[in-house]
């Protein structure tokens, strides 16, 4: 059943039949008529967010959309555990130097994701220090996946963007990111420079968010193994279309990717 912590995605994949029913809904939702776009934004946002973002209670928004699958709404309860900061203190913290700002407005507009700038700029805030992110939406997903690097947030929403102010309390140890001698798997005879684990209980983006972060510690044309708990098809489209190659095993749960870095000239993939 639908409810308001559904990702959009889902709620698409799902029932196609639900587009004409947004759209109807505001006009904010016009541009997911772009499939495109439709790649991109729906994968962050729930049916919460996506509420807020076209300016509507989201009992109204989910009451339409069950509606149309001919379902009633659970009840209220269900609405009101979002993960939004909106409306709470503001932190002490707030007046830290800020490190950077990053706008990812114009990325979603031209649907790309902005995994891999938010990556690039966190790893360059030291501690005792902020970044400014500018967004159509409230990011709540990047609250449990920042703060396991060590931030806390605070959010305001202006006329024109969500303002999330991003803290970095203190360094953080990345415990799966574990950079080894070359070697081979004895499951698949994979040849590979680092392996990382993906927990189960990692929430989007943070899954992705750390393959790319261990993408980064490679140099061209070296080799990354992934341990997953299921087939990121949304991660695999990006590493392709980005000229990396990739390799997947599947094995019942488990989901092993193998990922090589796009080597600086094109050559033999030395890859098993």
């Amino acid at each position: 059943m639908i409810t308001a912590q559904t990702r959009i995605s889902e709620v698409l994949q799902d029932h196609p039949e639900l587009l004409p029913v947004l759209i109807s809904a505001s006009p904010a939702f016009e541009k997911l008529r772009n499939p495109v776009l439709r790649k991109v934004m729906p994968k962050l946002v729930t049916v919460q967010q996506a509420a807020g973002m076209a300016g509507l209670e989201v009992a109204d928004l989910l009451g339409k959309l069950l509606a149309a699958l001919g379902q009633a709404p659970a009840g209220r309860a269900d609405v009101a555990s979002s993960g939004s900061l909106l409306g709470t203190p503001v932190p002490a913290w707030i007046h830290a130097e800020m490190a950077a700002e990053l706008d990812v407005r114009p990325l979603l507009e031209r649907g790309e994701e902005p995994f891999s700038q938010i990556q690039k700029v966190t790893s360059r805030v030291p501690a005792g220090q902020q970044f400014l992110l500018l967004a159509p939406f409230e990011p709540v997903p990047l609250y449990l996946a920042l703060h396991r690097k060590g931030f806390v947030a605070w959010c305001e929403r202006s006329e024109a963007a969500y303002r999330t102010h991003f803290y970095r309390q203190a360094e953080t140890q990345e415990a799966s990111l574990q950079p080894i001698n070359p070697s081979e798997t004895p499951c698949t005879g994979w040849r590979f420079d680092l392996e990382i684990t993906i927990p189960e209980t990692l929430e989007p983006p943070e899954p992705m968010m750390r393959v790319l972060a261990a993408l980064e510690e490679l140099g061209p044309g070296q080799a990354l193994l992934v341990h997953h708990v299921r087939r990121p098809v949304y991660l695999l489209q990006r590493l392709e279309d980005t000229g990396h190659r990739v390799e997947v095993l599947e094995e019942g749960a488990r989901v092993e990717i193998l990922i090589q870095k796009k080597p600086l000239k094109s050559g033999p993939s030395g890859m098993a």
